[in-house]
């Protein structure tokens, strides 16, 4: 289904919402609910970029002083976990070297 942004203002206040509709509904639906000026913008066609599907990739990595940082991510399905852990070991992330790497979630 195709999702539309509508940007809505308001005197001096601009707001945004997602409709999860084609532009024309959209259109109908600003036409008849909105109040002040709208712009409704659609999502040009997504890009396959050819993997059909990934790895949701929790990490946690921690500095020589102990500091920690925690983040997930999607990575191709191919990666093993020594493959991650080389890519993201001496690598700084939210002012933390990653010294050591735990990965601590993968879902397939």
């Amino acid at each position: 289904m195709s999702k539309v942004l509508v940007r809505n203002t308001l005197g001096e206040k601009t707001f945004g919402f997602n409709l999860p509709c084609d532009y024309d509904t959209a259109a109908t639906f600003c036409a008849n609910n909105l109040d002040g000026l709208y712009e409704i913008y659609e999502a040009k066609n997504t890009i396959d970029k050819g993997e059909a599907d990934g790895v949701k990739v929790t990490v946690t990595g921690k500095n020589a002083q102990g500091n920690k940082h925690t983040f997930s991510f999607i990575a191709k399905s191919t990666f093993n976990e020594d493959e991650i852990k080389t890519a993201l070991k001496n690598k700084t992330f939210n002012n933390v070297k990653f010294e050591e790497v735990y990965i601590i979630g993968l879902k397939f």
